[in-house]
């Protein structure tokens, strides 16, 4: 499974799958990158928590799509006018083209946040920087939880008749009365966090740490395509390859063999782990089975 990987092999996958596109200006690049992101997110999340994230999805698409074309009013087509301004569709292609982007390496990022737990920071970044890995873990920890906390407290409070579920007013004064008692919490359980760090002797002497992670076949593997790939389309994207040019109009680079090619080893690669992941699920065999 992915969460069995080295913390190395993970961090070089989602790193190469998701920044090459970031670099790039294609949209069918993006576009790749949006499904493949959404295909990864079914390997560890439930359907119905992704289709609850889907209006999420969208508004921040139709958000970033929107802000490019209000604030630059570039490009030759121009589809109405706005306090005088012009609106055109060269800048709302461009936006929409970001928002491509923007979304689906945020995809790739949360499927990352996932697997790449604070444990995995702290063994693959402990010995560069023992105290930012430590933060980088820490703060990895802390919004989720503090997220998890903030719904239980707003459910209790519901439950208790205490949350304002009527005017805009009483809703505002029950969310700052969660704030205050969040905020509360929050300090304490930092002070208790810092308490039993202390007690367990954080910064005392030379750290050391428990490695249950071995580099195996499948590492190599998956570090070498990831490496590969990461080469392979760093020089299709030097060359212009992939290149689309907005203004004054749209102009897509020309579908030959070379794109082509990239983006069949691209979606190759990007779906390599969610593949294995429902091989094994599916076609595996356990030790009980084996025995």
């Amino acid at each position: 499974m992915i969460d069995r990987l080295h913390p190395l092999t993970i961090f070089i996958y989602f790193l190469t799958v998701s920044m090459l596109p970031a670099f790039s200006r294609n949209p069918i690049l993006h576009l790749l990158c949006l499904v493949t992101g959404f295909i990864m997110l079914f390997t560890w999340a439930q359907v119905k928590n992704i289709l609850k994230k889907i209006p999420f999805f969208l508004l921040f698409f139709l958000i970033i799509s929107l802000f490019n074309p209000f604030f630059y009013h570039n490009g030759d087509t121009v589809l109405f006018y706005v306090a005088g301004r012009r609106f055109s569709l060269e800048a709302l292609l461009f936006g929409a083209d970001s928002a491509l982007m923007v979304t689906g390496v945020g995809l790739w990022f949360i499927s990352l946040s996932h697997y790449m737990t604070s444990e995995k920071v702290l063994l693959l970044f402990g010995k560069l920087s023992a105290k930012a890995s430590t933060i980088i873990s820490l703060v990895m920890r802390i919004i989720p939880h503090y997220s998890r906390y903030i719904k239980s407290y707003r459910r209790h409070q519901r439950i208790l008749g205490l949350y304002g579920d009527g005017s805009f007013l009483e809703t505002v004064k029950a969310e700052g009365k969660i704030f205050a008692g969040f905020l509360t919490w929050s300090l304490e359980h930092s002070m208790t966090t810092a308490d039993s760090m202390t007690a367990r002797g954080y910064g005392v002497g030379k750290r050391k740490s428990f490695k249950i992670n071995r580099f195996r076949k499948i590492d190599f593997i998956v570090c070498f395509l990831s490496l590969c790939l990461a080469v392979f389309l760093g020089i299709v994207l030097g060359m212009g390859y992939f290149y689309t040019d907005y203004y004054p109009t749209v102009k897509m680079p020309a579908m030959s063999t070379v794109p082509t090619i990239s983006g069949a080893v691209y979606i190759t690669i990007s779906l390599l782990l969610t593949i294995n992941h429902f091989i094994k699920a599916n076609y595996g065999f356990s030790k009980d089975k084996q025995s």
